[in-house]
């Protein structure tokens, strides 16, 4: 069925009892929403150079609709370029292989506690220097 894709459409859209349904959207060619028994995810439906590409988006409560259409499009692009469907989507991410240790040691962070946390007993203080010290 192919339908204007709205917010709206995608909330009042029931689930399937059997099977799934797929509403494609009028907006972008390609995109649509398929419908199961327990999930709404938006799909690529689209025959690139003579070959049909089924690949999903999202499910639709993880991004928005404007997002997905957007993702779809990198996705189809990527086709067309002879690239992997999914590539160039992932690259803001974080290289773990890049990022710094910002992660405070034990003993900085307690400094940091002790140093926040003005009205401690002295008997607290001397218990948790104790329980500090004794970790190797």
């Amino acid at each position: 069925m192919k339908v204007k894709l709205t917010k709206k459409l995608i909330d009042s859209v029931d689930y399937t009892a059997k099977g799934t349904e797929i509403y494609m959207d009028d907006v972008l060619t390609g995109f649509a929403l398929r419908v199961g028994k327990q999930s709404k995810r938006y799909t690529l439906h689209k025959r690139i150079n003579g070959k049909l590409y089924r690949d999903e988006v999202e499910e639709t409560h993880l991004i928005t609709l404007t997002e997905a259409r957007e993702k779809a499009s990198i996705m189809m692009a990527n086709i067309k370029k002879g690239m992997h469907v999914y590539d160039g989507l992932h690259e803001n991410l974080e290289d773990p292989k890049n990022k710094t240790n910002n992660v405070p040691t034990l003993q900085e962070a307690y400094d940091y506690f002790k140093s926040t946390k003005i009205g401690l007993a002295e008997g607290t203080i001397t218990t948790y220097d104790r329980q500090i010290s004794c970790l190797p």
